[in-house]
């Protein structure tokens, strides 16, 4: 294989772009990309990575003689990937190769010719189930595909779309007849090795992990309640700069419809950017601020926390404080492009902020970010890929289903759960068996994926709701959640008016039609906060243990200023926490009395969410009968008829019975109380529930819930 670009596609770049040289992330990546290994890249934003993955690509592709749909490229967002494409499109075209997208919004038309003309087709795992499933065969337009690469693959990993991702990389694989090549790449990943493993699923490619270590100077201010108001701040730093681009960041979407009319009031256009804002509103935001003409601040959710091109912004604002450092690495690494100063400010504005402040403070100055860790357990996903494969190939063939199971999510499934879940599928007429003993559709199935609406359902595994669209004069504002509308429908019979924000505007309510799911508008005066449901955020073990371990040692990166008010708030936290933590033992077990009872045990945990809910399980294993039991991100608190010490004692012969036996009888109490495994699988983010029994969908829980790295802490503190 060469290990160099070919020289027109050098020329061009010189000639076209003005590259002089590579960069580092480049420099480092075409070797390993053009002598055919899998690659994980990891720089940080504005870095070149796309260059870094694609030009090796395009060199690769005008080798071969064939054209032909060669690269499936993997990305999270519509907006990203519609600017993906375009990005690409420019540099592919002039070598005669077509970059095409594919999403939700994308015509019927537009898709039909990207069947015929793609080279490159830039898509999100969904689509590319939806394809898969089509009812016409068309699956064998990736016969000859070579290559896929995975964007922001940090937002995949640790999530049911990144599970159904690497599912459908080995099905890709199955048709393909080429050894698949696999590239992924991240601003931040905090165990690159594991997530190599990942993706690279039955490839024997070797995978190499390229790091850019470029250095990149910071500038952070954090700034207190009680000091400066987010608006106050920002208006002066407009007027003090008039010229400057700010970027801010909101917690959601309702805070970033109500910051921008915030701004409006005090005379800055503030214009809103998140997924509920209509695609032709977003474009216009994202190309104006990216061209600086007028457009000074932008505020948006998480739809430009990743690698949308905006151009260069002089300063990050964040409303509230992120809830990983990945998050806030992710989104401080958007300003400083030219500069190579990235300059970001924060505010304090809870006891909440400041503990995710220390844990952030404390990952920086260690320069390091939280890991991700994927399932390899995940035996409801496997049998709706079972499902989808049998529709696609009109029968389960088993050098197909080979290849899937070598995906990552499914290297613990055993054969004697393959074969339950095959006979759930079954008996759930979700697959059929035909007299000659081959499986295919059940009626089910077919019933599911002929169906617009029940496909959408199927392919998309995490739970959508159809939303509302809003139209003021014709043209489309944005989406509004059906239980907001509801509301708004119940204020207008007894008000007589509904007002609410939506892009940055108060608007009236004219007329809601439920069958076409539309709501006319007029502009309005009066507002109401928007609601959009979603996931809460979560704390991972990684951050909570970072917490900690900043209020135990206070040792934060010399590059962040701290405001009176901040310095004051973040001391008071760290004398309030410090007398429950011990520098010796990771998790301390204390007695407390408390307004609300007596003699309460106290598990100071730092575990994180889930980590909390596994010792939460662990302490109902060693007594059934345990009352009042709360649990959070860093604590466990509550009520026991047995001695703290007999307690220790028993949860520490119960782990000592190992990994096996904890699993089961998590997943026999789950499993013995409905309601309560109802619970614990909505923290999952899945809907696939229907595609396993109960019996394995509580082993799956149970497994969900068990980190090993948490019975580590604990047998060191019993």
């Amino acid at each position: 294989m060469p290990e160099r670009l070919r020289d027109d596609v050098a020329r061009f770049l010189t000639t076209k772009f003005g590259w002089k040289e590579l960069r580092g992330v480049q420099d480092k990546a075409l070797p390993a990309i053009l002598s055919g290994e899998n690659a994980l890249i990891i720089a940080g934003t504005a870095s070149g990575k796309t260059e870094a993955a694609m030009m090796p690509i395009l060199s690769m592709m005008l080798n071969d003689s064939s054209h032909s749909l060669s690269c499936i490229y993997f990305a999270p967002l519509k907006a990203l990937i519609n600017d993906i494409q375009a990005r690409l499109d420019r540099v592919f075209r002039p070598f005669g190769l077509e970059v095409s997208h594919w999403h939700g919004d994308v015509s019927a038309g537009e898709k039909k010719t990207a069947i015929r003309n793609s080279d490159i087709l830039v898509i999100t795992p969904e689509s590319m189930e939806g394809i898969l499933t089509s009812k016409r065969p068309i699956s064998k337009i990736f016969k000859n595909v070579r290559f896929v690469v995975i964007d922001e693959v940090h937002s995949f990993v640790d999530s049911p779309r990144g599970a159904q991702l690497v599912s459908l990389v080995e099905r890709l694989q199955a048709i393909s007849e080429h050894d698949i090549q696999r590239l992924a790449m991240s601003a931040t990943v905090g165990n690159p090795k594991l997530l190599a493993e990942w993706f690279s699923g039955s490839s024997t490619r070797k995978t190499s992990v390229i790091v850019d270590k470029t250095p990149f100077k910071r500038e952070l201010e954090i700034i207190g309640p009680e000091d400066a108001s987010p608006g106050e701040y920002l208006f002066n730093l407009i007027k003090d700069a008039p010229g400057s681009k700010t970027l801010v960041f909101a917690y959601s979407r309702a805070q970033a419809e109500e910051f921008s009319v915030l701004m409006r009031s005090l005379g800055i256009e503030a214009p809103v950017h998140h997924s509920s804002i209509s695609k032709p509103l977003r474009e216009t935001i994202e190309e104006t601020f990216k061209s600086g003409k007028g457009m000074r601040v932008v505020v948006a959710t998480s739809t430009l926390e990743m690698g949308i091109d905006i151009g260069d912004v002089d300063r990050v604002v964040f409303l509230e404080v992120p809830y990983s450092a990945a998050s806030f690495v992710q989104r401080f690494g958007r300003s400083g492009r030219k500069s190579k100063i990235a300059r970001a400010t924060m505010f304090l504005t809870d006891d909440h902020s400041v503990y995710r402040t220390i844990g952030i403070l404390e990952m920086l100055k260690k320069k390091s970010v939280e890991g991700l860790y994927p399932l390899q357990f995940y035996p409801q996903l496997l049998g709706q890929q079972m499902v989808s494969l049998a529709y696609q190939q009109k029968q389960l063939k088993k050098a197909s289903l080979e290849l899937l199971t070598k995906a990552f999510p499914f290297r613990k499934i055993k054969r004697q759960t393959f074969q339950e879940l095959v006979h759930h599928l079954l008996e759930r007429d979700y697959l059929a068996r035909k007299s000659s003993g081959e499986i295919i559709p059940g009626s089910k199935s077919r019933e599911i994926l002929e169906s617009g609406m029940f496909k959408k359902e199927f392919v998309v595994l995490f739970p959508i709701k159809s939303e509302y669209t809003v139209f003021h004069n014709g043209i489309e504002v944005g989406t509004l959640h059906p239980l907001f509308v509801e509301a708004l429908q119940n204020l207008l019979k007894n008000e007589k008016t509904a007002s609410f924000l939506l892009a940055g505007r108060t608007w009236d309510v004219k007329k809601i039609d439920n069958q076409l799911l539309t709501m006319n508008v007029k502009e309005g005066k009066q507002s109401k906060r928007p609601a959009w449901l979603s996931f809460g955020p979560r704390f991972s073990l990684d951050f909570a243990r970072a917490v900690r371990c900043g209020i135990l040692n206070r040792d934060f990166p010399d590059y962040a200023s701290l405001s009176p008010g901040a310095e004051e708030e973040i001391n008071l936290l760290i004398r309030s926490e410090e007398p429950g933590i011990s520098q010796e033992y990771p998790v301390t077990f204390f007695e407390k009395e408390t307004d609300e009872r007596k003699n309460a045990i106290v598990i100071n945990t730092y575990a994180g969410d889930i980590g909390s809910m596994f010792i939460k399980y662990l302490v109902k294993l060693v007594d059934p009968g345990i009352e009042r039991l709360t649990y959070g991100w860093k604590e466990i608190s509550f009520k026991s008829t047995k001695r703290m010490d007999t307690i220790r004692r028993e949860m520490r012969e119960l782990l000592e019975t190992g990994e096996p036996q904890v699993k089961k009888l998590i997943a026999d109490i789950l499993i013995d109380n409905p309601s309560e495994m109802k619970s614990v699988y909505s923290c999952t983010g899945d809907k696939l529930r229907e595609y396993a029994p109960d019996k394995i969908t509580s082993e799956y829980l149970a497994e969900f819930i068990y980190d090993s790295r948490i019975v580590e802490m604990l047998l060191s503190s019993l």
